[in-house]
């Protein structure tokens, strides 16, 4: 290659050195993110609202028959296992079971999702409860899903 080169904090590396080529492309995805960013989505429909509200308000149903399952003591929870055959469920195990029963489709896990990831560092469902030392983490969780269901059943949130 000839004398280009490029500038690096001060200093100047040739053009087809490996760190040159990765800092360019990194500062063309820089930019691709930052113009994506500026980009504003349209407002969704009253046609969709509807939609996510009428999902929020079987999730609240599910969520509630969740915990109604789980036992308001958590006698019914379990850990290590979906099931343990005898009535006892893990989230994740119960949240499948309610959806068995149900036969409805909802976006409980959704919720349930979120609200884990704002207690704690965004584990998955499965992880969260095998994690928990008590049923009370667990409760506090589903009661925080309900919570976010409702603010999208009742308008209030996207």
């Amino acid at each position: 290659m000839g004398d280009a080169t490029m500038p690096l904090d001060g200093f100047s590396v040739p053009p087809d050195l490996a760190i040159a080529i990765w800092l360019e492309a990194r500062k063309t995805t820089a930019q691709r993110q930052d113009a994506a960013t500026l980009r504003r989505r349209p407002a969704p429909s009253a046609e969709i609202l509807a939609r996510r509200a009428a999902m929020a308000r079987e999730s609240l149903i599910a969520l509630g028959l969740l915990e109604k399952l789980l036992g308001g003591d958590g006698k019914n929870w379990i850990q290590d296992d979906s099931t343990d055959g005898y009535g006892g469920y893990c989230l994740h195990g119960g949240l499948r079971r309610v959806r068995a029963i149900r036969q409805c489709g909802d976006h409980a896990g959704v919720y349930l999702h979120r609200a884990i990831a704002k207690v704690s560092r965004g584990e998955p469902i499965i992880h969260f409860n095998d994690s928990r030392l008590s049923f009370a983490e667990i409760r506090a969780a589903i009661t925080l899903a309900r919570k976010l269901a409702r603010e999208v059943a009742d308008g209030r949130a996207a």
